[in-house]
Protein backbone atom coordinates (compact mmCIF):
# COMPACT_ATOMS: atom_id res chain seq x y z
CA UNK A 1 0.00 0.00 0.00
CA UNK A 2 1.37 3.19 -0.85
CA UNK A 3 1.47 6.42 1.28
CA UNK A 4 -2.05 7.81 -0.62
CA UNK A 5 -3.57 5.06 -0.46
CA UNK A 6 -2.65 5.23 3.21
CA UNK A 7 -4.19 8.37 4.20
CA UNK A 8 -7.06 7.46 2.14
CA UNK A 9 -7.61 4.08 4.05
CA UNK A 10 -7.01 6.09 7.25
CA UNK A 11 -9.61 8.55 6.80
CA UNK A 12 -12.47 6.16 5.41
CA UNK A 13 -11.79 4.51 9.33
CA UNK A 14 -11.97 7.80 10.58
CA UNK A 15 -15.21 8.92 8.71
CA UNK A 16 -16.43 5.13 9.63
CA UNK A 17 -16.37 5.16 13.20
CA UNK A 18 -17.95 8.82 13.25
CA UNK A 19 -20.88 7.17 11.58
CA UNK A 20 -20.94 4.27 14.33
CA UNK A 21 -20.41 6.80 17.45
CA UNK A 22 -23.41 8.73 16.13
CA UNK A 23 -25.83 5.67 15.73
CA UNK A 24 -24.40 4.80 19.03
CA UNK A 25 -25.56 8.09 20.66
CA UNK A 26 -28.32 8.00 18.92
CA UNK A 27 -29.45 4.87 20.46
CA UNK A 28 -28.48 5.96 23.65
CA UNK A 29 -30.43 9.41 23.48
CA UNK A 30 -33.66 7.83 22.97
CA UNK A 31 -33.14 6.58 26.25
CA UNK A 32 -31.71 9.20 28.46
CA UNK A 33 -32.22 12.39 26.66
CA UNK A 34 -33.15 13.85 22.99
CA UNK A 35 -31.51 14.26 19.90
CA UNK A 36 -31.10 15.42 16.10
CA UNK A 37 -29.32 14.60 13.06
CA UNK A 38 -28.62 17.19 10.63
CA UNK A 39 -27.41 17.03 7.11
CA UNK A 40 -26.98 19.59 4.39
CA UNK A 41 -25.20 19.59 0.77
CA UNK A 42 -24.38 22.60 -1.62
CA UNK A 43 -21.42 24.46 -2.83
CA UNK A 44 -21.30 28.16 -4.53
CA UNK A 45 -18.30 30.42 -6.09
CA UNK A 46 -15.81 32.38 -4.10
CA UNK A 47 -14.46 35.15 -5.43
CA UNK A 48 -10.46 34.31 -3.18
CA UNK A 49 -11.10 30.95 -2.75
CA UNK A 50 -7.30 30.09 -2.54
CA UNK A 51 -6.61 33.10 -0.60
CA UNK A 52 -9.40 31.33 2.08
CA UNK A 53 -7.84 28.29 1.96
CA UNK A 54 -4.07 29.44 2.20
CA UNK A 55 -1.84 26.29 2.49
CA UNK A 56 1.29 28.37 2.78
CA UNK A 57 1.50 33.06 3.15
CA UNK A 58 3.37 33.09 0.18
CA UNK A 59 0.87 31.84 -1.95
CA UNK A 60 -1.73 34.88 -1.00
CA UNK A 61 -1.02 37.06 -4.04
CA UNK A 62 -2.74 34.61 -5.77
CA UNK A 63 -6.36 35.84 -4.91
CA UNK A 64 -7.86 33.33 -7.38
CA UNK A 65 -12.06 32.78 -7.89
CA UNK A 66 -13.24 29.12 -7.72
CA UNK A 67 -16.46 26.93 -7.12
CA UNK A 68 -16.24 24.51 -4.24
CA UNK A 69 -19.15 22.05 -2.74
CA UNK A 70 -19.90 21.46 0.92
CA UNK A 71 -20.92 18.53 2.99
CA UNK A 72 -21.62 18.30 6.69
CA UNK A 73 -23.04 15.65 8.83
CA UNK A 74 -23.84 16.66 12.74
CA UNK A 75 -25.56 14.92 15.03
CA UNK A 76 -26.81 16.86 18.72
CA UNK A 77 -27.64 15.19 21.85
CA UNK A 78 -29.17 17.14 24.81
CA UNK A 79 -30.62 16.80 27.83
CA UNK A 80 -30.98 18.73 30.69
CA UNK A 81 -28.97 21.50 29.54
CA UNK A 82 -26.45 19.26 28.95
CA UNK A 83 -25.33 18.92 24.99
CA UNK A 84 -23.18 16.95 22.80
CA UNK A 85 -22.42 18.04 19.22
CA UNK A 86 -19.91 15.84 16.59
CA UNK A 87 -19.85 16.75 13.36
CA UNK A 88 -18.41 16.20 10.05
CA UNK A 89 -17.45 18.20 6.71
CA UNK A 90 -15.31 18.47 3.61
CA UNK A 91 -15.29 21.34 1.38
CA UNK A 92 -14.30 20.58 -2.03
CA UNK A 93 -12.48 22.92 -4.55
CA UNK A 94 -12.29 20.93 -8.16
CA UNK A 95 -9.94 23.73 -9.54
CA UNK A 96 -7.72 23.77 -6.47
CA UNK A 97 -7.68 19.79 -5.05
CA UNK A 98 -4.94 20.94 -3.02
CA UNK A 99 -7.06 23.00 -0.82
CA UNK A 100 -9.48 20.70 -0.48
CA UNK A 101 -10.68 20.07 3.20
CA UNK A 102 -12.35 17.27 5.80
CA UNK A 103 -12.86 18.75 9.37
CA UNK A 104 -14.31 16.61 12.12
CA UNK A 105 -15.37 18.30 15.37
CA UNK A 106 -16.69 17.43 18.66
CA UNK A 107 -18.16 19.66 21.00
CA UNK A 108 -20.06 19.90 24.70
CA UNK A 109 -21.26 21.67 26.45
CA UNK A 110 -23.69 22.21 30.43
CA UNK A 111 -25.76 25.28 30.60
CA UNK A 112 -27.22 26.78 34.45
CA UNK A 113 -30.09 28.03 34.47
CA UNK A 114 -31.26 31.44 37.02
CA UNK A 115 -34.03 33.72 37.47
CA UNK A 116 -33.18 36.34 34.43
CA UNK A 117 -29.96 34.54 33.25
CA UNK A 118 -28.24 31.86 31.78
CA UNK A 119 -24.68 30.68 32.13
CA UNK A 120 -22.77 28.53 29.73
CA UNK A 121 -19.49 26.48 29.60
CA UNK A 122 -18.49 24.30 26.67
CA UNK A 123 -15.64 22.32 25.18
CA UNK A 124 -14.59 21.74 21.54
CA UNK A 125 -11.63 19.89 19.57
CA UNK A 126 -11.30 19.64 15.71
CA UNK A 127 -9.14 17.52 13.41
CA UNK A 128 -8.89 18.40 9.64
CA UNK A 129 -7.15 17.05 6.42
CA UNK A 130 -6.38 18.99 3.55
CA UNK A 131 -5.07 18.30 -0.14
CA UNK A 132 -7.30 15.71 -1.64
CA UNK A 133 -4.57 14.78 -4.46
CA UNK A 134 -2.97 12.93 -0.80
CA UNK A 135 -4.92 13.53 2.29
CA UNK A 136 -2.21 15.52 4.77
CA UNK A 137 -2.91 16.06 8.65
CA UNK A 138 -3.74 20.00 8.32
CA UNK A 139 -4.36 21.46 12.00
CA UNK A 140 -5.71 20.16 15.39
CA UNK A 141 -7.26 22.39 17.81
CA UNK A 142 -9.25 22.54 21.29
CA UNK A 143 -11.27 25.14 22.31
CA UNK A 144 -12.99 26.72 25.72
CA UNK A 145 -15.94 29.53 25.91
CA UNK A 146 -17.82 30.94 28.57
CA UNK A 147 -21.26 32.63 27.48
CA UNK A 148 -23.41 34.53 30.01
CA UNK A 149 -27.28 35.78 28.83
CA UNK A 150 -28.90 38.03 30.97
CA UNK A 151 -32.67 38.67 30.40
CA UNK A 152 -33.47 42.10 31.34
CA UNK A 153 -36.99 41.95 29.52
CA UNK A 154 -38.62 39.22 26.70
CA UNK A 155 -37.55 41.44 24.09
CA UNK A 156 -33.90 42.81 25.67
CA UNK A 157 -31.25 39.79 26.16
CA UNK A 158 -27.49 40.94 26.41
CA UNK A 159 -24.68 38.14 25.86
CA UNK A 160 -21.29 38.01 27.31
CA UNK A 161 -18.89 35.68 26.21
CA UNK A 162 -15.26 34.46 26.34
CA UNK A 163 -13.31 31.90 25.33
CA UNK A 164 -9.67 30.72 23.73
CA UNK A 165 -8.64 28.21 21.50
CA UNK A 166 -5.09 26.50 20.55
CA UNK A 167 -4.63 25.71 17.35
CA UNK A 168 -1.38 23.04 16.33
CA UNK A 169 -0.68 23.30 12.25
CA UNK A 170 0.28 19.53 11.07
CA UNK A 171 0.90 20.66 7.39
CA UNK A 172 4.82 21.50 7.44
CA UNK A 173 3.74 24.73 4.98
CA UNK A 174 1.00 25.90 8.02
CA UNK A 175 3.72 24.84 10.98
CA UNK A 176 3.45 28.30 11.99
CA UNK A 177 -0.02 28.20 12.81
CA UNK A 178 0.96 27.21 16.03
CA UNK A 179 -0.38 29.33 19.27
CA UNK A 180 -3.26 30.72 21.39
CA UNK A 181 -6.20 32.53 21.16
CA UNK A 182 -8.68 34.83 23.58
CA UNK A 183 -11.53 36.30 22.62
CA UNK A 184 -14.47 38.52 24.91
CA UNK A 185 -17.70 39.63 23.06
CA UNK A 186 -20.54 41.25 24.02
CA UNK A 187 -23.75 41.77 22.06
CA UNK A 188 -27.14 42.80 22.76
CA UNK A 189 -30.55 41.55 20.89
CA UNK A 190 -33.73 43.21 20.97
CA UNK A 191 -36.36 40.30 19.62
CA UNK A 192 -39.73 41.76 18.39
CA UNK A 193 -42.80 39.57 17.01
CA UNK A 194 -41.59 36.59 18.65
CA UNK A 195 -38.31 35.35 17.18
CA UNK A 196 -36.98 38.30 15.11
CA UNK A 197 -34.52 40.59 16.57
CA UNK A 198 -31.84 43.28 16.10
CA UNK A 199 -28.77 42.41 17.11
CA UNK A 200 -25.53 44.59 17.88
CA UNK A 201 -22.06 42.81 18.99
CA UNK A 202 -18.51 44.32 19.93
CA UNK A 203 -15.66 41.41 19.34
CA UNK A 204 -12.06 41.36 20.31
CA UNK A 205 -9.34 38.51 19.56
CA UNK A 206 -6.10 38.07 20.15
CA UNK A 207 -3.98 35.63 17.94
CA UNK A 208 -0.42 34.31 19.49
CA UNK A 209 0.90 32.64 16.79
CA UNK A 210 4.63 32.23 15.65
CA UNK A 211 6.52 34.16 13.07
CA UNK A 212 7.37 32.60 9.65
CA UNK A 213 10.14 33.60 7.22
CA UNK A 214 10.12 32.27 3.60
CA UNK A 215 11.33 32.74 0.15
CA UNK A 216 9.29 34.19 -2.75
CA UNK A 217 9.74 35.57 -6.10
CA UNK A 218 9.00 39.49 -6.60
CA UNK A 219 9.22 41.62 -9.46
CA UNK A 220 11.56 39.12 -11.24
CA UNK A 221 14.08 38.34 -8.22
CA UNK A 222 13.64 36.11 -5.36
CA UNK A 223 13.39 37.85 -1.65
CA UNK A 224 13.12 36.77 1.87
CA UNK A 225 10.53 37.73 4.10
CA UNK A 226 10.13 37.47 7.37
CA UNK A 227 6.20 38.24 8.37
CA UNK A 228 4.18 38.36 11.92
CA UNK A 229 1.68 35.67 13.00
CA UNK A 230 0.34 37.74 16.26
CA UNK A 231 -2.07 40.31 16.00
CA UNK A 232 -5.24 41.91 17.27
CA UNK A 233 -8.53 41.25 15.38
CA UNK A 234 -11.51 43.26 16.39
CA UNK A 235 -15.06 44.02 14.82
CA UNK A 236 -18.42 45.18 15.24
CA UNK A 237 -21.39 43.42 14.20
CA UNK A 238 -24.64 44.42 13.42
CA UNK A 239 -27.96 41.61 12.01
CA UNK A 240 -31.25 41.70 11.44
CA UNK A 241 -33.54 38.97 11.56
CA UNK A 242 -36.94 38.62 10.52
CA UNK A 243 -39.31 36.23 9.29
CA UNK A 244 -41.67 36.86 6.43
CA UNK A 245 -44.34 34.07 6.44
CA UNK A 246 -42.41 30.94 6.36
CA UNK A 247 -39.63 32.43 4.93
CA UNK A 248 -36.18 33.46 6.78
CA UNK A 249 -34.60 36.52 6.08
CA UNK A 250 -30.84 38.01 7.73
CA UNK A 251 -29.06 41.15 7.04
CA UNK A 252 -25.27 41.08 8.32
CA UNK A 253 -23.40 43.87 8.44
CA UNK A 254 -19.20 43.70 10.03
CA UNK A 255 -17.07 46.49 10.46
CA UNK A 256 -13.23 45.33 11.20
CA UNK A 257 -9.74 46.23 12.23
CA UNK A 258 -7.01 43.75 12.23
CA UNK A 259 -3.80 45.03 13.78
CA UNK A 260 -0.15 43.23 13.62
CA UNK A 261 1.86 43.19 16.75
CA UNK A 262 5.06 43.71 15.02
CA UNK A 263 6.63 44.50 11.41
CA UNK A 264 6.94 42.50 8.13
CA UNK A 265 10.46 42.41 6.77
CA UNK A 266 11.87 41.67 3.45
CA UNK A 267 14.70 42.36 0.91
CA UNK A 268 14.44 44.87 -1.35
CA UNK A 269 16.80 45.24 -4.47
CA UNK A 270 18.83 48.16 -2.07
CA UNK A 271 17.77 47.40 1.43
CA UNK A 272 15.53 45.87 4.12
CA UNK A 273 12.66 47.19 4.72
CA UNK A 274 9.78 47.06 7.41
CA UNK A 275 6.84 48.04 7.68
CA UNK A 276 3.08 47.06 9.96
CA UNK A 277 0.21 45.77 8.09
CA UNK A 278 -3.01 46.97 9.20
CA UNK A 279 -5.39 45.69 7.72
CA UNK A 280 -9.58 47.50 7.96
CA UNK A 281 -13.00 47.04 6.03
CA UNK A 282 -16.35 45.53 5.83
CA UNK A 283 -18.19 42.38 5.09
CA UNK A 284 -21.60 42.78 4.39
CA UNK A 285 -24.03 39.79 3.94
CA UNK A 286 -27.33 38.86 3.10
CA UNK A 287 -29.02 35.33 4.11
CA UNK A 288 -31.85 33.34 3.35
CA UNK A 289 -34.02 30.36 4.04
CA UNK A 290 -37.21 28.95 2.38
CA UNK A 291 -38.57 25.72 3.76
CA UNK A 292 -39.46 23.22 0.74
CA UNK A 293 -40.84 20.05 2.87
CA UNK A 294 -41.18 19.44 6.62
CA UNK A 295 -37.70 19.10 7.63
CA UNK A 296 -35.84 20.42 4.31
CA UNK A 297 -34.82 23.65 3.92
CA UNK A 298 -33.18 25.84 1.31
CA UNK A 299 -30.60 28.34 2.16
CA UNK A 300 -28.60 31.11 0.16
CA UNK A 301 -26.19 33.62 1.32
CA UNK A 302 -24.83 36.48 -1.01
CA UNK A 303 -21.38 38.21 0.50
CA UNK A 304 -19.08 41.43 -0.54
CA UNK A 305 -16.01 42.00 1.53
CA UNK A 306 -13.80 45.07 1.10
CA UNK A 307 -10.37 44.64 2.63
CA UNK A 308 -8.07 47.87 2.78
CA UNK A 309 -4.14 47.23 3.88
CA UNK A 310 -1.29 49.02 4.49
CA UNK A 311 0.63 46.13 2.23
CA UNK A 312 0.02 47.29 -1.44
CA UNK A 313 -0.55 50.61 -0.78
CA UNK A 314 2.79 51.45 -2.40
CA UNK A 315 4.79 49.74 -5.61
CA UNK A 316 8.02 48.77 -2.99
CA UNK A 317 5.77 46.40 -0.91
CA UNK A 318 6.08 42.35 -1.60
CA UNK A 319 2.90 41.69 -1.26
CA UNK A 320 -1.01 43.08 -1.69
CA UNK A 321 -3.37 42.83 0.88
CA UNK A 322 -6.06 45.01 -1.02
CA UNK A 323 -9.05 42.99 -2.31
CA UNK A 324 -13.15 43.06 -2.86
CA UNK A 325 -14.76 39.88 -2.36
CA UNK A 326 -17.54 38.29 -3.40
CA UNK A 327 -19.41 34.96 -2.50
CA UNK A 328 -22.53 33.25 -3.50
CA UNK A 329 -23.61 30.46 -1.34
CA UNK A 330 -26.60 27.88 -1.42
CA UNK A 331 -27.48 24.69 0.54
CA UNK A 332 -29.99 21.57 1.52
CA UNK A 333 -30.40 20.94 4.34
CA UNK A 334 -32.27 18.23 6.33
CA UNK A 335 -33.30 17.82 9.96
CA UNK A 336 -34.21 14.23 11.48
Amino acid sequence: MNVKDKHIDGNSKMKKNVVILILVLINFSKLYGEHNLNTSLGGGYDSHIVLKNLANKKNASQKKGGVYLHTDLIYNYYDNLFMIDIGNSMDYIPDFNQYSKIEQMISTSKSFEFENSDLTFGLALTNALTNFDVLEPYFISGAFFGEFFYNYSDELISIFSVGGDYQYGLLETISYLKGLSFFAEIGIYNYYEDSNYLMFSIKTTIFDYKNVSFSMENSGSLILVDTPNSYLYSYFQTRWKHKFSKLIFNTDLKLYHNYWFNDDKWDDSEKTVTKLRLDYGFEFSIFLQIPIFKSINFKTTLSYQKNISTLGEEQVDYIDWNYNRYLIFFMFDYEI
